[in-house]
């Protein structure tokens, strides 16, 4: 029987485990996954068509997990993150443990920061073609294959519970570009712009939050109530400019932007799938963005590809990430506003479809890559545990 040994070393990132799995699976792996206790419940295999052989550990526990001899019955060890967090700092799995699993074959892992392969040095297992990430990346002498988790077991079709909101979902979120861009808007009588929820961390409703700035509101414009009433008259009140339009996309952001918060998979993967669009907030002229458009891929694409739910993305992002005007919704730098003002039903199948493509061409290049890195590691004998 052939079998694999897979580990997420943090507290977090199961969202990539089951789309591991199923590669795995499709080629005739067995797999065993584990991750901390903590997680057990968040249940990110809610939606897996299959029983999995799923197991919980403490991290204390890791290094005498990864030392016991019947790790030597796995053909190989897959770390799903080859880098970890804690205290504060962040780690290589493998320098942490002090020795390398000696499974049949050695180690597999995914960089989710592709900057830490030069941080940590780990150029050895990158030559061997041992390493992927979410999406491709050339280093400077050798390139990282992609394996993207895009399965998540869930059916993508459109349900009679799918609505025109919008679904927002990670941290790879720049409010300040959608507080802009709902302030901005053209003013349209009877206009209708869809909910949107943001779920993640980062996203708690946090109560204590809003009433300080509805303190700073009431500081700045005497015992102003903010409704829409008084956005009209904002103009005939001695504050400065800049309060004026905070006020102005704070009223916007508590009207059309709801927060979630962060929920278990089993909630976030049922949410999803009753929005039909994804909006992805990643602004390519931030600095606090700077990594999700060169080291790191954002989770939010494999939120849309493994759901079909059709991005609303800057051109920039999609271009970076794969997408394009057939299969997304983009905008750029000023048209986010009106881009919310005119989601088209009409053309919103065909760009469903495409994307449905799409994932099918990554899945089948995900699948390819893991397979053919495995047949040459096996045929060129990288044995660790000879």
């Amino acid at each position: 029987m052939k079998k694999i040994f897979l580990i997420e070393p943090n507290p977090y990132h199961t969202e990539v485990l089951p789309g591991i799995v199923k590669y795995f699976s499709d080629i005739q792996y067995t797999v065993d996954v584990y991750i901390q206790n903590k997680l057990l419940m968040d249940n990110a295999f809610c939606l897996y068509p299959e029983p999995i052989n799923l197991h919980g550990y403490d991290f204390h526990e890791i290094k005498s997990l990864l030392g016991l001899k019947n790790i030597s019955e796995y053909d190989f060890v897959f770390f799903s993150s080859m880098e970890f967090t804690t205290d504060g700092g962040i780690y290589n799995i493998i320098q942490h443990l002090g020795f390398i699993p000696v499974s049949k074959y050695g180690v597999l892992a995914m960089y989710h920061t592709t900057s830490h392969i030069d941080y940590f040095e780990d150029h050895n297992m990158g030559k061997e073609g041992r390493l992927f990430c979410i999406s491709p990346f050339q280093m400077k002498k050798y390139s990282i294959k992609s394996l993207t988790p895009v399965f998540f077991g869930a059916d993508r079709k459109l349900t009679s519970d799918s609505k025109d909101s919008i679904i927002c979902v990670g941290n790879a979120f720049d409010g300040k570009m959608l507080g802009e861009a709902l302030r901005k808007m053209p003013r349209k009588k009877n206009m209708a712009i869809p909910k949107i929820h943001l779920y993640g961390r980062r996203h708690s409703n946090n109560t204590s939050f809003r009433k300080h700035m509805i303190l700073k509101l009431k500081s700045n414009v005497g015992r102003l109530m903010v409704r829409s009433k008084v956005l009209c008259s904002l103009s005939s009140i001695f504050i400065s400019e800049n309060k004026k339009n905070k006020i102005i996309e704070f009223y916007y952001m508590q009207k059309y932007v709801k927060k979630k918060g962060g929920v278990s998979f089993n909630k976030l993967f049922a949410e999803i799938m009753k929005n039909k669009y994804a909006l992805v907030l990643i602004n390519p002229r931030s600095k606090n963005h700077e990594h999700y458009m060169s080291y790191t891929t954002s989770g939010i694409k494999q939120i849309i590809l493994g759901f079909n739910r059709v991005p609303i993305i800057h051109k920039q992002v999609a271009e970076k990430y794969g997408f394009n005007n057939s299969n997304s919704i983009t905008f750029d730098d000023t048209s986010l506003g009106e881009v919310l003002l005119s989601l088209d039903d009409k053309k919103y199948m065909d760009k469903f479809l495409a994307l449905r493509q799409l994932q099918e061409q990554i899945f089948s290049q995900s699948l390819h890559n893991l397979k053919i890195t495995i047949d040459n590691i096996i045929s060129a004998n990288f044995l660790y545990n000879k």
